[in-house]
């Protein structure tokens, strides 16, 4: 997209023209102003299929998680489908922005390709922690992770550098390793992030589900 689209496309109408019919018709000789067009319009439209992402060129992807990120009233198997099959980075964007609880949660984070399964979970397990679980909270999300308790423990451990109220009794035959951790000094990162809508900003959780 070069800059000159991009100002056809916000400068001449305001946002690519909002002036009554299809505001994106005006540059359908112009495909580089036409996609750009299309993409910001994806927002307000009800349906993926509306919103016309198909006929946004190399903005195709872009445009899909516009419209997601912008329609959290919808179910998940909705916001689901509108990604592409072949674009895990447009379900982790569904993942991050409309989680399911933990369990399902850790499934659909496994079945991602890459790197992103590691993020997804990693997403999940702050966004666990960063709503200040009671003990039984936290037992429950243990015993969920299975397998996957190292990571868990490893957040747990951030968490409770970060200031977060940590119950190891919680964690049954780990109690001991929690103490440990969580007293073991590590690179905690941002403790900003531990918040439930991570990672959306903190004031960003009208997408959210209550579990």
């Amino acid at each position: 997209m070069s800059a000159t689209a991009l100002a056809l496309c916000t400068g001449l109408l305001g946002a690519c023209g909002f002036g009554g019919g299809d505001p994106c018709a005006a540059y359908a000789e112009r495909p580089d102003v036409f996609a750009q067009c299309i993409l910001q319009q994806a927002p307000d439209a009800p349906t993926i299929e509306a919103a016309r992402c198909d006929q946004a060129g190399d903005w195709e992807l872009s445009c899909r998680i516009q419209w997601i990120s912008h329609h959290g009233e919808l179910p998940f198997e909705v916001l689901w489908a509108a990604c592409p099959e072949d674009s895990d980075e447009c379900r982790m964007t569904v993942l991050d922005w409309y989680p399911l609880p933990l369990a399902q949660q850790v499934a659909a984070c496994s079945d991602l390709s890459g790197q992103l399964p590691h993020s997804c979970l990693s997403h999940a397990l702050t966004r666990v922690l960063g709503g200040r679980p009671n003990a039984q909270q936290l037992a429950e999300a243990w015993n969920v992770m299975g397998d996957l308790n190292g990571a868990f423990m490893q957040h747990v451990a951030r968490a409770g550098q970060c200031g977060i109220l940590i119950d190891c009794r919680s964690f049954g035959y780990a109690e001991m390793q929690c103490r440990h951790m969580i007293g073991v000094p590590l690179n905690t990162g941002n403790c900003d992030d531990f918040h439930p809508a991570f990672p959306r900003p903190r004031s960003g959780n009208e997408g959210l589900r209550p579990h």
